[in-house]
C-alpha cells in the first residue's frame, strides 16, 4: 500500500513559520527575563532589611553594613540591566527586505534610560539634512528605525556614496547630539545603534530635522542660527570663532560667540531682549569668522540677513582662507541667502 507523500510547503510559508518561531522565541526571552528580574528584586529587598538590622546591632560604618550596601547596589544594576534587556525583546523590529538598508536601535539619556519622541536624522559632511533618507521618532521604549529607501521610493546612488552622520534633536529642534565617526549606507544590510545623549533637555514629539524659518523653535523667546563654515575645496573647517552680531542704525549688537566642530558645523540660540529695541521686530544679522591664532577669515555687513526669522541658516565657504586680504570675502553661498 503506498505511503502518503508529505504536503508540499512554499518557501513564503517556511519564512513565516520560521518568523513565527523566532517571535516566540523573543516571548519567551523575555518572560524568563521578567522573572529573572523579580528574583533579584526579592533578594534585593531581603537585603535592605539585612542591612537595616546590622546597622542597629553594628553600626552604619561597619564593614558588614557597607559590603550589604555593595550587594544591593549590585542588584539594582543587574535589575537595570535586565530592565533594558526586556525592552530590546518586546521591540517590534521592521522586516528587512531586498535591496533596502536600515538604521534602527535605542535612544537613552546620560542614565541609561530610553528618551521618546526625539528625532533621529542624517546628516552629511557639510552639516546638512539628507532628505532622502527621511528620519525616524523614537517611541515609548527609544526605539527607531530609519528605512531606505523609504517605501514607494527609488534608491539614489547619489546619496549610496555619501558621508553620513547621526544626529538626534528634540522637538524644539535642539541638537542633542551629532555623530562624529561617518559611514555610510551599505544595501542589504542593517545598523544597529545604542545612542547615549550627554544631556537631555525636556521635550515631546519627534519633528523634521530642518523647520522653516518661521517655525517655533522653543521658547517663545528663543533664536537659532546655525550653518557650517568650509574651504574653498568644501573641506570642513573646525576650530573657527563665529561671532554674531545684529546690524543697527548706530551700535549694532553682540549675540554671542561659538566655535566650528569638528564637521565645520556651529550653532547659536540667542534671546528676543539681546537685539530688540522699538524700532526692530526681527533682526538684521551677520556674522564674522576668525581663526585659531585670531586673524579674520570672514566679516562682512554687505551680506546680512535682514529681518531674519526664529531660524537662519549661514553656509560660509572661503575662497582662499589662507590668504591675507584687505576686503573681506563675500562666500557665493550668503549672497544666494541674501537674495531669497
Amino acid at each position: 500500500m503506498p505511503q502518503n507523500s508529505p504536503p508540499k510547503i512554499t518557501r513564503s510559508q517556511l519564512v513565516e513559520k520560521v518568523g513565527s518561531a523566532f517571535d516566540r522565541v523573543d516571548s519567551m526571552r523575555a518572560d524568563g527575563l521578567e522573572t529573572l528580574k523579580l528574583l533579584h528584586s526579592v533578594k534585593t529587598g531581603a537585603l535592605e532589611k539585612e542591612r537595616e538590622r546590622l546597622k542597629i546591632k553594628l553600626g552604619a560604618g561597619h564593614p558588614r553594613v557597607r559590603k550589604t550596601a555593595s550587594r544591593i547596589d549590585y542588584n539594582q544594576n543587574i535589575m537595570k540591566a535586565l530592565d533594558m534587556e526586556i525592552q530590546k525583546t518586546r521591540i517590534d523590529v521592521p522586516e528587512l527586505i531586498e535591496d533596502t538598508w536600515m538604521l534602527h536601535g535605542i535612544v537613552y539619556d546620560h542614565g541609561g534610560t530610553p528618551v521618546k519622541d526625539l528625532t533621529v536624522s542624517l546628516f552629511n559632511e557639510k552639516g546638512k539634512w539628507v532628505r532622502e533618507l527621511d528620519y525616524a521618532a523614537t517611541d515609548r521604549n527609544g526605539y527607531f528605525s530609519i528605512l531606505y529607501p523609504a517605501k514607494g521610493k527609488k534608491r539614489q546612488k547619489a546619496v549610496e556614496s555619501l558621508a553620513l552622520f547621526i544626529h538626534v534633536s528634540d522637538a524644539a529642534h535642539h541638537t542633542l547630539l551629532r555623530d562624529a565617526v561617518p559611514y555610510r549606507v551599505g544595501i542589504g544590510t542593517a545598523d544597529y545603534r545604542e545612542i547615549y545623549l550627554p544631556s537631555l533637555e525636556d521635550g515631546t514629539g519627534g519633528a523634521p530635522p530642518e523647520p522653516g524659518p518661521d517655525e517655533p523653535v522653543g521658547p517663545e523667546n528663543d533664536w537659532v542660527v546655525k550653518g557650517w563654515v568650509a574651504d574653498e575645496n568644501d573641506k570642513p573647517m573646525p576650530g573657527l570663532t563665529v561671532s554674531l552680531f545684529d546690524r543697527d542704525l548706530f551700535f549694532d549688537d553682540y549675540l554671542g560667540t561659538t566655535k566650528t566642530d569638528e564637521n565645520g558645523n556651529f550653532e547659536f540660540i540667542y534671546r528676543t531682549e539681546g537685539f530688540k529695541d522699538l524700532l526692530d521686530k526681527n533682526p538684521d544679522l551677520y556674522l564674522k569668522v576668525l581663526d585659531k591664532k585670531g586673524k579674520p577669515l570672514f566679516l562682512s555687513k554687505k551680506a546680512v540677513k535682514c529681518g531674519a526669522g526664529r531660524i537662519e541658516v549661514f553656509n560660509i565657504k572661503l575662497e582662499d582662507p589662507g590668504k591675507t586680504k584687505r576686503e573681506f570675502p563675500i562666500p557665493p553661498e550668503v549672497k544666494k541667502e541674501k537674495g531669497k
